[in-house]
């Protein structure tokens, strides 16, 4: 089956995408994730360390509920 013109730039961009100028160059914000590392900590301390945080920020979020089930996991 032959294939036209039309049919090979079906899919390319046109007007105005293709030929519009980006606005501005995007700069992320900085990323705060708290406290920084001390120095010499191990692998171990690291990953303890950023799991407590990790918890931390789950309870605040956690329902009556919810505690209530992961407290029953720890003992099912």
């Amino acid at each position: 089956m032959a294939r036209s013109a039309k049919d090979a730039t079906r899919f390319t961009a046109t007007t105005p995408y293709a030929s519009a100028k980006p606005q501005g160059q995007f700069t992320p914000a900085p990323v705060h994730m708290g406290h920084a590392a001390p120095s010499g900590e191990t692998p171990q301390q690291k990953i303890a360390r950023l799991r407590a945080a990790a918890a931390r920020a789950r309870t605040g979020k956690e329902s009556n509920f919810d505690a209530v089930v992961r407290v029953g996991r720890k003992w099912a």
